[in-house]
């Protein structure tokens, strides 16, 4: 199994770039729920208030009856006044990449949907 750094670089890039603040959140789903349609599977949606869905998928991945749930919250907090940059641009600092959201949660939610997309990618792991 393997991961691309290009793949989460460019995702969480993505991401970053959507505003996704309490409770705008359905940018930041659908951005999800299309990289799910990528896989050739149907992403789900659960509407906890307007603007705020869950989304989630389930993968068959062979006969086992193992299950592996990845989770992660998909809002960020208001923009504080103390930015120097813009918080919906990625910019690349000291080899640090800053943007709202980088930190909590979009870097957790790009490295569990890239661990996702790989088990469904590479059947050798299906059991």
């Amino acid at each position: 199994m393997r991961i691309e750094n290009t793949y989460l670089l460019e995702t969480l890039i993505k991401a970053i770039q959507i505003n996704s603040v309490i409770p705008h959140e359905e940018a930041l789903a659908t951005f999800f729920a299309d990289e799910v349609r990528k896989l050739g599977l149907e992403p789900e949606w659960h509407l906890v208030a307007p603007g705020r869905p869950n989304v989630y998928v389930t993968a068959d991945l062979g006969s086992s009856d193992d299950l592996l749930l990845l989770t992660g919250h998909l809002d960020t907090v208001d923009v504080a006044a103390n930015w120097s940059t813009n918080p919906f641009e990625a910019v690349e600092k000291n080899g640090r990449l800053y943007g709202l959201g980088s930190f909590d949660m979009k870097s957790g939610l790009v490295c569990a949907f890239a661990a996702f997309k790989a088990l469904v990618e590479d059947t050798s792991l299906h059991g």
